[in-house]
């Protein structure tokens, strides 16, 4: 029992060593990318120095390999990435802490200077309406549209991020059998992150606060972990059961692993707190891809076995089943 424990701290402690350790070697590990890519291009060109003695004059003149190495920079994606979320997150700020501010204290001003002494129970109701009616005017005009646009687009630079570090560090990624079933393997595994992100919230309902908060942290922290991996896991080839099943068995591991990520964002806002959460998660989340695309997880499994994934996939299979014997 005591080896169980003393594995459990070990990984526990490695996992959070991993996640922060990617984050401060992501600009060492970028230019050993860029130096590498350079490296390769002046071995294809002296290789091929022959053949360009004489080039042709309808023969397409090759790019200079430093503009090759700088539109493709891996850093570059991470804080472009980290940009745009910070952007939409200090859009918010700006509207909450100095745009409604200024308003509610120069509609004070403007009221106390036409009308004199003015109520302040009634003013105060009057600016909580305005207040209100601006927040969701706020939300659909520039919240919304603004958050789908950096979702949409920092999904393609995160999948560049990661593709960058794997093939610089593992080379060329491995191939599902089929694409069919690389499409349905990831498909099915947004649905059970769905189904397993709802238990994380139903637990969190539960009576006794304490306990059902520590459950839901360990929920959010490997679900976290979950998706800093995948993207290393999907280069390997590697199907949702066995991600899952790995998970399972080195939980102590992820849980450290995605701590510091759920540090970060489970932080508690008046207004737009899923939409400022989301953000903070959007610009550390690239930091992370590098760090699980980097990390190994430990050989030794932990003795004390987490089937925390269990019930949600479970119900997944059971969905699938009942859908496909009904068609």
């Amino acid at each position: 029992m005591s080896i169980a424990i003393r594995n459990c701290v070990v990984q526990f402690t490695l996992g959070i060593k991993d996640s922060i350790y990617g984050i401060l070697c992501i600009y060492s590990l970028d230019k050993k990318i860029q130096q590498d890519k350079i490296d390769r291009q002046n071995c294809r060109e002296a290789a091929t120095s022959d053949h360009k003695r004489f080039p042709s004059k309808n023969s397409p003149q090759p790019r200079h390999k430093q503009d090759d190495v700088a539109s493709n920079r891996m850093i570059s994606r991470v804080l472009m990435s980290s940009a745009l979320s910070a952007f939409v997150w200090l859009s918010i700020c700006a509207f909450t802490q100095l745009l409604l501010p200024t308003l509610h204290y120069l509609s004070k001003m403007l009221l106390s200077t036409v009308l004199g002494n003015i109520d302040e129970v009634k003013h105060a109701s009057s600016w909580h309406f305005v207040e209100t009616s601006l927040h969701y005017t706020f939300s659909a005009l520039w919240v919304l549209p603004l958050y789908i646009i950096s979702k949409v687009i920092n999904l393609f630079w995160f999948a560049d991020v990661s593709t960058g570090v794997y093939k610089f560090l593992y080379g060329k990624s491995k191939a599902f059998p089929s694409f069919g079933t690389a499409i349905a393997d990831l498909l099915y595994g947004v649905f059970v992150e769905s189904i397993f992100l709802l238990q994380a919230y139903t637990i969190k309902q539960f009576p006794l606060k304490e306990i059902a908060n520590v459950i839901y942290c360990i929920h959010l922290c490997l679900l976290y972990a979950l998706y800093a991996f995948e993207y290393k896991w999907f280069h390997m080839g590697m199907e949702l059961n066995v991600r899952l099943q790995l998970i399972d068995k080195n939980w102590p591991y992820f849980f450290g692993f995605g701590l510091p990520l759920f540090a970060a964002t489970n932080i508690t806002f008046t207004y737009y707190q899923s939409v400022i959460s989301t953000c903070i998660f959007s610009i550390l989340f690239p930091f992370f891809i590098v760090s699980g695309t980097r990390a190994s997880v430990p050989r030794d499994n932990s003795a004390m076995k987490l089937r925390i994934f269990e019930p949600s996939t479970t119900f997944c299979s059971y969905l699938f089943r009942t859908s496909m014997s009904r068609l």
